[in-house]
């Protein structure tokens, strides 16, 4: 089965994507990251790093939907 992108839709990801990215790569410089409240890395390890691992893969996961699913 084939996939596909939305070319009108192709912008709109790669942004997302781009902004998910610079949130981990601000969080891994600060030490600290936002979810509903401050979360820093000293103090709550996992919760850090549980976050920073999700933004990295949807940015990943989008990346890579647009790279195997062309645009249509």
């Amino acid at each position: 089965m084939a996939c596909s992108t939305n070319a009108d839709s192709v912008g709109l990801l790669k942004g997302f994507a781009a902004l998910m990215a610079g949130g981990v790569v601000l969080s891994l410089l600060s030490g600290k990251t936002y979810f509903r409240r401050t979360i820093h890395r000293d103090e709550e390890p996992f919760a850090f790093w549980s976050n920073v691992v999700c933004m990295g893969l949807l940015a990943m996961f989008v990346l890579g939907m647009l790279w195997f699913c062309p645009e249509a």
